[in-house]
């Protein structure tokens, strides 16, 4: 999501449903103020964030 320019915060608290892959792929970000943003991401971010990492990866960091 780095390429979203979030705060950790906003990643956070994404739903399920703030995402978006359809053309164009983009996430629903609640901001400062309670507002809301579209922010597009890149087509191979969307095509990793499809794809199920297993947890236990990541938390080893592989």
């Amino acid at each position: 999501m780095y390429d979203t320019a979030a705060r950790v915060s906003e990643i956070c608290n994404l739903r399920i449903e703030d995402v978006r892959f359809e053309n164009p792929p983009h996430i629903r970000i609640m901001g400062k103020g309670m507002k809301v943003r579209a922010v597009p991401i890149l087509s191979a971010t969307a095509k990793n964030e499809k794809t199920p990492q297993p947890m236990g990866n990541w938390l080893r960091g592989n």
